[in-house]
C-alpha cells in the first residue's frame, strides 16, 4: 500500500452487533503500520501489515465477504 491508495477496513464489534467496512485513503505508510482516514468522517484507522487481508482489503467485495464471514463466525 501505498500513500494515495483507497483500502477498506473492517469494523468488527460482536459483542455489540457491529459488522461494517469504512473505506480510507492511506496517508502514512511505515514499514510496519499504515494510516487511513475516512473522507467521509475524517477519522484516522491505524492498522498493520498483519491486518492486511483479515481486517483490510483492496477491494470492497473482498471486504463485504470478510464481513459476512465474521457475522457467521459469531452469529
Amino acid at each position: 500500500m501505498e500513500i494515495g491508495n483507497i483500502c477498506y477496513y473492517c469494523i468488527v464489534v460482536p459483542a455489540c452487533g457491529i459488522y461494517k467496512c469504512e473505506e480510507l485513503r492511506i496517508r502514512t505508510a511505515k514499514d510496519d503500520y499504515y494510516v487511513g482516514v475516512s473522507e467521509k468522517t475524517s477519522q484516522a484507522m491505524i492498522f498493520t501489515n498483519d491486518m492486511i487481508g483479515t481486517y483490510v482489503f483492496s477491494t470492497r467485495h473482498e471486504a463485504v465477504d470478510a464481513l459476512k464471514g465474521f457475522q457467521e463466525k459469531n452469529d
